[in-house]
């Protein structure tokens, strides 16, 4: 089942419509998602399927798509939120496919070479057949062909290049060089998309990366850093000096002095939420709760987004969303941070992926910029480095060698791994 996996990844990752776009007309997103469903239910045990919905990720999950089904007869507009409807089912299930794979580190290691190896390969596709925006503030910007705009393809960057990186630290041979070419493409691509939420998520992800290094490759990389930085600047794109420049000039910013900035956006939506905290304007009422702002204060302006997941999920979805968001969000913090800790002297073969971590919390400092509540990239990111914390801890806790079966009774502490011995055949 991991190669089903895999597929849901490359359609998270390659948006199909984007390569070829008159395949939106049968919505391969809801075809595929609809074929792998049926091929789990059929090949996947039910002692599985109990293990992994039993698991608290998977609880917060069915939580957090139950309050947008909820939400939906109450939104301002019932329309708009209904089209989420299409996308849900292919959200749960790329979160439950991932938990469901054997939770050894080969298969960890797997997903996330085939994630980089993705990553790069839409990389190089955007770097020729991407779509460029023109922009006030700083010249054009990259993005992709229809579905990614510039700051999205660059959260989408951030993450590919935080797994590659971790992959050129500790894979040889062919897969190395693989996560090389991944890895320069990412970030050429994120420079070129001169978004600021990504460059404070590249900052942010980067640095988690090197505080989970052990002291010598720590200063080594820190060394490399310094000497790439001026590089960047040098050779990088004018989006990207010129927009980075403006985050130490973000109080005189747009961001902070129009109706448009996000931080205005972001005290008005607060008053959203506190006028209907329980179930929210509903998924996608955003924009016309901004309308109706403007409207009732005989303002005109744009009907904007949140351009911020929490508040956009508080506003959104109100308090029941937030909080299982938060569970989500905990639960694989706390899955992906044992991974970042560097192993003890007497444990060295410890399973140790930071670049989990550093992808996640890239993911979730862009999130601050970004309405991702119903995106791909989130349901990922969660699921990813709570499915790292299940290897950890089968390995941890069940003895599991490398590859090896993972003992049923033995489930504590982090979380609750799937059982090995799930497929038939």
């Amino acid at each position: 089942m991991w190669k089903a996996t895999v597929v849901l990844i490359g359609m998270l990752v390659i948006r199909l419509p984007e390569v070829y776009p008159p395949i939106v007309r049968i919505r391969p997103s809801i075809l595929a998602g609809t074929v792998i469903g049926i091929l789990m239910l059929q090949h996947v045990k039910a002692r599985a399927w109990r293990a992994v919905l039993g698991q608290p990720a998977v609880r917060w999950l069915a939580v957090y798509l139950g309050v947008i089904i909820i939400t939906i007869p109450f939104s301002l507009w019932p329309g708009g939120a209904a089209n989420s409807l299409y996308a849900l089912p292919f959200f749960g299930l790329l979160f439950v496919s991932i938990l469901m794979c054997p939770p050894t580190r080969e298969m960890l290691d797997r997903l996330v070479r085939w994630s980089v190896l993705l990553g790069g390969v839409y990389a190089a596709y955007v770097m020729v057949f991407g779509h460029v925006y023109q922009d006030g503030l700083g010249g054009p910007r990259l993005g992709g062909a229809g579905m990614y705009d510039p700051n999205d393809l660059a959260v989408l960057m951030v993450i590919v290049l935080q797994l590659a990186l971790g992959l050129v630290l500790r894979d040889r041979g062919l897969w190395r060089l693989i996560s090389i070419a991944a890895a320069v493409a990412a970030l050429v691509v994120a420079l070129k998309t001169g978004s600021r939420g990504g460059v404070v998520a590249l900052g942010v992800s980067t640095f988690t990366l090197l505080l989970g290094q052990k002291p010598a490759r720590f200063f080594a990389l820190s060394g490399v850093i310094a000497v790439a930085i001026p590089l960047m600047w040098m050779f990088g794109p004018e989006s990207f000096r010129v927009r980075t420049a403006s985050l130490l000039n973000i109080q005189n910013d747009y961001t902070f002095q129009t109706d448009a900035g996000r931080w205005i956006i972001w005290q008005r939506g607060l008053g959203y939420f506190a006028h209907r905290p329980l179930i929210g304007v509903g998924p996608a009422g955003y924009g016309l709760r901004e309308g109706e702002y403007f409207a009732s204060h005989g303002r005109t302006g744009a009907w904007l987004t949140a351009h911020n997941t929490y508040i956009q999920v508080l506003v959104e979805l109100g308090i029941f969303g937030a909080i299982a968001l938060a569970g989500m969000i905990w639960v694989a913090v706390r899955n992906a941070l044992p991974l970042w800790r560097r192993p003890p002297p007497n444990a060295p073969d410890r399973l140790y992926r930071p670049e989990i971590f550093a992808a996640l919390i890239g993911f979730l400092a862009a999130a601050t910029f970004l309405s991702h509540a119903y995106n791909p990239l989130l349901f990922f990111s969660l699921s990813l480095a709570t499915y790292a914390g299940a290897v950890y801890q089968a390995e941890r806790g069940g003895g599991v060698p490398r590859g090896g079966r993972v003992p049923h009774a033995r489930r504590r502490g982090i979380a609750r791994a799937p059982v090995r011995a799930v497929t038939s055949g």
